[in-house]
């Protein structure tokens, strides 16, 4: 977090959780001035080993996938202890 957005925030709301809530920003649309280009390529694996490829490929793409869901999730459930923790190591007379 930046020294402005700590700044920013008024210290009576410290204490308060927080949550993100709903999005109240205009959804993002292509404007009509930028062009934009979408090949659709037909995908021949009538071939055994191209069958074959497409499937490893495919399978390495999920595995990518799990494990950064997996990277994720350990970051965020060693997060919140690790706030608790330093909130009650930082409390004045504590």
């Amino acid at each position: 977090m930046s020294a402005e957005l700590l700044e920013a925030a008024p210290a009576s709301d410290a204490s308060v959780r927080k949550f993100r809530g709903k999005n109240k920003g205009k959804r993002w649309m292509r404007g009509d001035d930028n062009e934009l280009a979408v090949i659709r390529l037909p995908l021949d694996v009538s071939r055994l080993d191209s069958q074959h490829r497409v499937e490893q490929l495919y399978s390495a793409m999920w595995s990518v996938k799990l494990a950064l869901q997996r990277d994720a999730r350990a970051a965020v459930d060693a997060y919140w202890p690790a706030m608790s923790a330093a909130r009650t190591t930082r409390r004045p007379g504590g």
